[in-house]
């Protein structure tokens, strides 16, 4: 998918974030997660744009800021700061929770407006939940499903 064409500023986050992923990815694809460490920049894309949808419910509006700001935050369960982008993949995880109750109480045609990356994706939110969930250590999964806990999600 040419991803360029369907972000407004070429020079934004979400590019820097893909590029540098990318790279990252093309370097060290031995990990088993690595196919998902790229939803990372699809999912801080999407919901920051879903933010300026005047109908979407305020406590949808709650939750994706709390993500966000998690997403941006140096401190979270899998730091990427740390251990590079597979530190990522707590965020997708949590993203895709949060995509999947938006998918199942929003109208189709927004998400697709502002989704940027592959648009099957949406369809398997689910299969790549268990997938994520089965690569991820037992522990680590308990602490994110705690914080969705509280998000409410």
């Amino acid at each position: 998918m040419d991803y360029e064409n369907k972000i407004e500023n070429k020079n934004d986050f979400y590019l820097k974030l893909r590029n540098s992923i990318s790279n990252w990815l093309n370097k060290n694809r031995k990990s088993n997660i690595s196919e998902f460490i790229l939803l990372a920049p699809d999912l801080f894309y999407f919901f920051w744009k879903i933010l300026n949808e005047k109908n979407l419910h305020i406590d949808y509006k709650i939750k994706i800021g709390l993500y966000l700001s998690y997403f941006i935050s140096p401190i979270d369960i899998i730091p990427e700061g740390i251990i590079g982008p597979t530190g990522f993949i707590d965020d997708v995880y949590i993203g895709l929770k949060l995509l999947n109750e938006i998918l199942n109480n929003v109208p189709y045609e927004i998400i697709e407006k502002h989704w940027p990356g592959d648009i099957n994706i949406l369809n398997n939110i689910s299969e790549i939940i268990m997938k994520i969930n089965n690569v991820i250590d037992s522990k680590k999964i308990k602490l994110i499903k705690n914080f969705l806990i509280k998000l409410k999600i």
